[in-house]
């Protein structure tokens, strides 16, 4: 089992989540706490962080909604998080 293949399907597992308003608040903090070691799966964490929370101001509570305009970036994020390969992880 490679750690990192696991750590960008848990990823890329949450990201359509909340493109279909499927994820649990719980879930949520998680990706507002919890850092990846790999550079490259933490740059996009902060990416989604940049979307959910453009403003860094809000709190996990004040996040209840997933606009259409937010999951659109999401859903791209998601396509090219579902073509890299784990060899360039």
């Amino acid at each position: 089992m490679d750690i990192k293949d696991e750590a960008r399907k848990y990823l890329m597992t949450f990201l359509l989540k909340m493109l279909k308003d499927n994820y649990s608040q719980n879930e949520l903090e998680n990706l507002f706490i919890l850092k990846y070691q790999d550079a490259d799966l933490e740059d996009i964490r902060q990416e989604i962080m940049k979307i959910v929370n453009p403003t860094g101001k809000s709190s996990i509570e004040d996040i209840r909604v997933i606009r259409s305009d937010q999951k659109s970036k999401i859903k791209e994020i998601l396509v090219d998080l579902e073509s890299i390969s784990v060899n360039k992880l």
